[in-house]
């Protein structure tokens, strides 16, 4: 660790890491043994403007010091990118594996001049990791002893909550581990195996109709416009 520092320090970078491990936290996505570890998204300068280090640089460093990489694919114009996330949105998947979305890490123009900077932004992908959440704070709010709060994919949902309900009253411990984090994953799959289906499979049939759901109503701000003193305020 100390080698590590200094060699950081004589970069003058500091390294962007996020540790996947589903043995500590799972995620949404499940990280297997093999998988797991310290994956390095990027070495950045210390300065006041963001400035990092190309993916190649980042992936020798990561060579070097026992990192997981975090792949990535180089595109030259942003309509090559947007196909190319619009293909990977079909599935939710990318180079055989699940995804929640990218990083896309680009040049940005100050509008002023011909120079660009260091940039970078997340494209994330709405579903079927958005079922997925409600579907594990839903299981919370159960164990809680509260009504689960359930904005979308609504028949689905009930249909996975009963699912859970039956798993936690077969062995209680599974109800503790959940609030710690463990077992989400493998409650999820068990319901979508024992369904024969995909998260990406039902929300295609939703999107078709074949499966019922309901679309939620758009949040609305009620705002009175009238003449002062008409009773705005009882509205």
């Amino acid at each position: 660790v100390k080698e590590l520092a200094l060699e950081l320090r004589k970069m003058n970078v500091t390294a962007v890491g996020e540790l996947c491990d589903d043995r500590f936290e799972e995620h949404v996505l499940a990280y297997d043994e093999d998988a797991a570890g310290i994956y390095l998204h990027g070495l950045n300068y210390n300065l006041p403007e963001f400035t990092t280090l190309p993916g190649s640089e980042v992936h020798r460093f990561a060579d070097e010091w026992g990192f997981k990489k975090a792949e990535f694919v180089v595109m030259e114009d942003i309509k090559t990118v947007k196909d190319f996330l619009d293909k990977c949105a079909e599935t939710g998947s990318w180079n055989g594996r699940d995804t929640e979305g990218f990083v896309i890490r680009c040049q940005l123009g100050d509008g002023k001049s011909d120079g660009y900077r260091d940039w970078f932004f997340k494209y994330k992908f709405e579903e079927p990791y958005l079922m997925y959440r409600q579907w594990r704070e839903a299981t919370k709010a159960v164990i809680a002893g509260k009504v689960p709060n359930i904005r979308k994919h609504k028949k689905i949902t009930e249909q996975y909550l009963i699912y859970a309900r039956r798993q936690m009253a077969k062995d209680p411990k599974i109800a503790k581990l959940y609030n710690q984090n463990h077992g989400i994953i493998s409650m999820r799959q068990g319901f979508l195996d024992e369904r024969g289906l995909k998260g990406s499979e039902i929300i295609a049939m939703e999107n078709e109709g074949d499966l019922e759901s309901e679309t939620p109503a758009r949040n609305f701000v009620l705002v009175p416009v009238a003449s002062s003193g008409c009773g705005k305020t009882t509205v």
